[in-house]
């Protein structure tokens, strides 16, 4: 029986004093700076210039020095105007003048001579769209565009998809990365819902995502559970590069800025609705011949904001429920009841060409020729019952019987019901105490049930629950009106889970499989030929407690800008969790063929008779006999802690009137994660091979006298922790800023990044992933065997007594281990160069150049992989060539990954030119990589060829075109064509947005069997020299030319990288139309429509790149035809 420690989960209050001087991982104000000159050109020290926050008629007050320059730091973005006053001199007055969050405002000011009544007021609208102040590539996605665009989840990260120098994570609909497919595992068919963004070739985890400061990110793979309503949003912002040194804990930041309350009373109520009757029917749906599935989906919601006290106190608040039901029609190939009970003559495949085949022949693994090897083929492609795997035909009862034909292929034809209930609620408090003090804080609740069930019976289904309360409080105080100190400090406890169904049977313990867990569920089966019911694999839920406190000091002194701070974040994760404890089986065709793979002579007698190669990965299911088999079992619950802290010093530094140079450092560290119960071990590669642990004893974990290890001696082996970090990491920045003309700005930076939010999850699995805190037995074999070594029959041993793996056991033992002592932190070094020109006050035009090298980066490796089986080896068993013979595979994620991207960039922006605000950026990239973050970073498992098959990142399309706009029509009531009366109420009030996108497909990788003789489980296959890949018809039955792929020859790694060809890409329009009506002041009333895919143009999704596919080359799945979703709103 498995041991378990269960803990309570609590939260634990404490106050951190911390003397040092450190910083902040990210900014949530802004500044406005600047210089005041006479008409001559003189500048004019002693002039009062006064910030007004237009929303909430907060004001600072600035006297410039001699110098001329002014500045005003620490700000709420927003719309401020800027007042210039000397005796002497006609005030100036600049109105309407953005200040985006992050990027300090350049607003320099010129006094006429004159009457000190007699003002000159200039609107500074549009000067926001050139950055004089720093070098970083940014995009900021306004209130209006957050408000306006078609987003059918009001997620904050498709809005982020605008940005250049991104991929969304809809690019694919499969696997693109762990965050991607894991977050929202459970969601509805026909919308995706996004919980990151990749940006400059990095992985959605190298993004820090800060919330008003907060970071509320679940440590696994950096997830965010808190995805706040886009009601809630006033400002996002991506940084993608070149970040200043006050930035870190990641390569790039997202910075959202929640919305405040005003001076005057604002708020909003809407209701939206999506159902399946004002949808278009889907490609595949109509090919099926049929209806739409039942969707039904309300959201509703409302926010309101206002005063409490006029110009000091002010409240945001914010309420938004879903409710979503869908069953979705689905079909899938199953084994019909002959093919189940072995008999394959009337088997029916998919062909190439789009037609059917019969199944190749089968051959007896059991009987064969002993001099060549050759097995003898199965009657009538019949296999006898006495052979049949009992085991198997129980699990296969739980899988449901074809009930159609699709393109002449028997299926099953049923629906997947998905439930997804969700509740969120935000309140902010701002409070002005006085002209020199101000507090503010947010709280914010989210709550998702989401739960999916199965098509291929009770088993499949799946839920991920999530949770996620936010708690953020700042502090501004300016002690001197040059000197000015910014605190905050938050709380966050994200919680969220991937749950198999558990009101199911014991499948395992029914079909007479051993040694698994107590949990319901089935053992998961996988072949190339046929759908089955099985159980999803995990049962996760992980809860955390994540305590930060930073503290900004910002001095402005002549012309410097200094800034230094301190930043303490300490993460504690408890993370309950079993996965694969039912046990996981692979069959590929490796036993129903002619000959084992790497047989020549075995080979020549089977041309010889005239025979085919013969073979079905079902056969050898229904044998018993797989290539592979997995059973984990987590003994202890993990229970860890990571502290991170960082700190810099920035300077900016303006040169001249034309020229800012930004100049930083910054020191932070990933501690690493201490497990509380030191259950944690490394290995000694010293032949024969030893298991370290941290602890003396490591039963003692299990052991209360002990506290369960925390109180237990330790073994001095290894670290406490079972592993080292860098005791430091350095990160130099450099940024210039030249306005060349009036109008345009070149800008050029770099430096170092580190991105230490790595998958948590993993290194938890390796660092506690051995007997006797987790017990595994990992088989594969090298699919050259004559006879099969594994059988369902007899599959999952007991574990050893003692619980501790000693070399040379049988079978021999199966750890996952840290893989060195020290990790190092990933790094990214960056550098980047824009150009910048307004070519109209409303419009600016950019040319960007991004690049990066980043090293470090998390790769799974078998540390104890055979060699090839080639030359003196060719005829050696498995366990023989492996560095450590009495060890199997030995598994580890270690830094030595690594990728390198490029990327040019045009873009076009404008902010409410005659009502129309826009976006548009066209995007070049290219990103090599040397492992698929998408299969957990795998690239050659074997250790000596980690990165033989580097090649194209599969989340980094090669272009990207996106367009965003929304356009107020021009008639009606105040607008440049006026109407009144009937003619507004119908014609005026109009506006139209939407998003236009084109992007080639994800780069994929063609896959195959492993033949490689090393039993790793992966293989490419090897591309044919000078074959051209887009040499196809580009349709639904063949996407890539299939001919420029074959099969590798047995004990040999294949050709083909990464990436070697693109997935079907995107070419999407979504449009939303908006009515207006005003009922009375500023009370009004809109009718929204938005139409997803609005042309409903067909859009190809998956491709199968399984070159043991029957459907290899096929397209798979479309992206979904047009979805409308209508939305009514109060606003006041």
């Amino acid at each position: 029986m498995a041991r378990h420690i269960f803990a309570p989960l609590c939260s634990v209050s404490s106050v951190l004093v911390i003397v040092t001087t450190l910083y902040a991982q990210v900014q949530t104000t802004t500044a406005i700076v600047g210089r005041v000159r006479d008409t001559t050109g003189a500048v004019l020290p002693g002039v009062t210039v006064t910030i007004v926050h237009q929303a909430t008629g907060v004001s600072r007050e600035r006297v410039t020095n001699d110098a001329g320059y002014y500045s005003v730091q620490s700000l709420r973005p927003g719309t401020y105007t800027i007042r210039a006053s000397l005796p002497g001199f006609r005030p100036a007055v600049i109105t309407d003048r953005d200040a985006l969050v992050a990027i300090p405002a350049e607003v320099d000011i010129t006094l006429e001579l004159g009457d000190v009544t007699e003002e000159v007021t200039i609107s500074a609208a549009g000067a926001e769209l050139l950055n004089t102040t720093t070098a970083e590539l940014a995009t900021t996605i306004d209130e209006q565009l957050v408000d306006k665009m078609p987003v059918e989840t009001r997620n904050y990260f498709d809005l982020l998809a605008l940005a250049p120098n991104t991929s969304p994570q809809y690019l694919s609909l499969g696997n693109m990365t762990f965050g991607q497919h894991s977050l929202r595992r459970v969601s509805a068919a026909g919308s995706f819902e996004s919980s990151g963004v990749l940006a400059g070739g990095q992985r959605d985890s190298s993004s820090n995502v800060s919330i008003d400061g907060s970071d509320s990110s679940l440590a696994i793979y950096s997830q965010n559970t808190n995805i706040l309503s886009s009601a809630v949003v006033e400002e996002v912002r991506l940084q993608t590069a070149s970040m200043g040194a006050e930035f870190g804990s990641g390569a790039n930041a997202v910075n959202i800025i929640t919305k405040g309350g005003g001076n005057a009373f604002h708020g909003e109520g809407f209701w939206e609705h999506r159902n399946d009757n004002l949808d278009a029917k889907g490609f595949f749906t109509n090919l099926a011949g049929e209806a739409l599935p039942e969707y039904k989906r309300n959201k509703w919601g409302g926010s309101l904001g206002g005063p409490v006290l006029h110009n000091r106190l002010f409240f945001f608040a914010n309420h938004e429920g879903s409710r979503l039901r869908q069953a979705v029609p689905s079909d899938a190939r199953v084994p019909t009841a002959a093919e189940r009970n072995g008999d394959f003559s009337d088997t029916l495949l998919p062909a190439p060409d789009g037609g059917t085949q019969p199944a190749p022949q089968l051959f007896n693994p059991l009987e064969f020729d002993p001099a060549t090897g050759l097995r003898a083929p199965f009657a009538n492609n019949q296999l006898p019952r006495e052979l049949i795997s009992p085991q198997i035909q129980q699990i296969l009862e739980f899988t449901p019987l074809p009930n159609t034909v699709i393109d002449g292929v028997p299926q099953f034809s049923g629906t997947v019901p998905t439930t997804i209930d969700e509740e969120q609620f935000t309140v902010r408090l701002d409070w002005q105490q006085s002209d020199d003090t101000t507090i503010w804080g947010r709280y914010s609740y989210l709550r998702r049930e989401a739960a999916r069930g199965g098509l291929l019976g009770p088993l499949p289904g799946e839920e991920t629950p999530s949770r996620t309360h936010d708690l953020v409080v700042n502090w501004s105080e300016m002690v001197t009106p040059t000197f000015i100190n910014d605190l905050s400090v938050s709380y966050a406890r994200p919680a969220w889970g991937i749950g198999r169904v558990l009101d199911v049977p014991d499948v395992a313990a029914v079909a007479g499989i051993a040694n698994t867990s107590s949990f319901s569920g089935s053992p998961s089966l996988g072949n190339q030929d046929f759908s089955l019911g099985t159980s999803a694999t995990n049962i996760w839920r992980p809860v955390q407690n994540t305590y930060q406190v930073k503290d900004d000091v910002t001095w402005t002194k002549s012309k410097h800008t200094l800034k230094t701070g301190f930043q303490v974040t300490e993460r504690r994760l408890f993370f309950p969790k079993q996965g694969v404890d039912k046990g996981d089986m692979n069959f590929e065709n490796v036993f129903t063929r002619a000959c084992p793979q790497g047989n020549d002579i075995c080979d020549d007698a089977r041309q010889a008779a005239g025979l085919p190669v013969g073979g079905l990965s079902f056969a050898d299911m229904l044998l018993g006999f797989p290539s592979s088999s997995l059973l984990i079992l987590n003994e202890i619950i993990p229970n860890v802690r990571q502290t991170y802290w960082a700190g810099y010093v920035q300077d900016s530094w303006q040169l001249h009137d034309r020229l800012t140079v930004n100049l930083g450092l910054r020191v932070e560290r990933w501690g690493p994660w201490r497990n509380v119960h030191h259950a944690v071990s490394g290995f000694d590669f010293t032949p024969p091979g030893q298991l370290l642990f941290a602890l003396e004893n490591p039963l003692d974990a299990f052991d209360s006298a002990t506290d369960f290890g925390r109180n237990a001696a330790l073994s001095g082996d290894i670290p406490e922790q079972g592993y080292e970090t860098p005791k430091a990491n350095v990160a130099p920045r450099i940024g210039v800023s030249f306005r060349a003309t009036e109008n345009t700005v070149v800008r050029a930076g770099g430096g170092i990044f580190y991105a230490g939010n790595i998958n948590t999850n993993q290194l938890v699995e390796i660092s506690q992933g051995a007997n006797p805190f987790t017990l595994r037995d990992d088989r594969a074999i090298d699919q050259s065997q004559q006879r099969p070594s594994i059988d369902v029959r007899n599959l999952f041993p007991a574990p050893p007594p003692t619980g501790i793996p000693q070399a040379f056991e049988d079978p021999v033992a199966t750890p996952r281990v840290l893989g060195q002592r020290q990790y190092d932190t990933p790094t990214v070094y960056q550098w980047s160069l824009s150009v910048q020109h307004r070519i109209h006050p409303r419009w600016s035009v950019n040319l960007d150049y991004l690049g990066s090298h980043s090293i470090h980066n998390g790769q799974f490796v078998d540390l104890n992989a055979p060699e090839l089986p080639q030359g003196d080896l060719e005829d050696v068993p498995l366990e023989e060539r492996r560095p450590l013979p009495g060890w199997g595979r030995i598994g580890s994620w270690v830094p030595w990954g690594w990728s390198k991207y490029h990327s040019g960039t045009i873009g076009v922006t404008n902010r409410q030119w005659h009502g129309l605000t826009l976006r548009s950026n066209f995007t070049w990239a290219k990103n090599l990589a040397s492992s698929n973050i998408s299969r957990s970073d795998h690239g050659n498992l074997d250790f000596r060829n980690y990165d033989l098959w580097a090649g194209r990142s599969g989340i980094v399309p090669t272009v990207r075109s996106i367009t965003a706009w929304t356009y107020e029509l021009p008639w009606g009531q105040g607008q440049t064509f006026p109407l009144h009366g009937v003619m507004n109420q119908i014609l005026g009030g109009w506006n139209l947005s939407g998003k236009a996108e084109l992007t080639s497909g994800a780069p994929q990788t063609v896959l195959t069997n492993d033949n490689t003789g090393s039993a790793l489980t992966r293989q490419h296959a090897n591309l044919v020299p000078d074959c051209d890949v887009t040499d196809a018809p580009e349709d639904r039955f063949e996407w890539f030319n299939t001919s420029c792929f074959v099969q590798p020859e047995f004990g040999t790694f294949g050709t083909a990288p990464l990436g070697v060809l693109n997935a079907a890409g995107i070419n999407n329009l979504d449009l939303r139309i908006g009515k207006v009506f005003s009922i009375s002041g500023t009370t009004r009333m809109e009718f929204l429509a938005s139409f997803f895919n609005a042309l409903n143009h067909t859009q190809w999704a998956g491709v199968d790149a399984n070159f043991e596919s029957p459907s290899f080359g096929r397209i798979t799945s479309a992206r979904p035809a047009r979805q409308i979703n209508l939305e009514l709103r109060l606003m006041f």
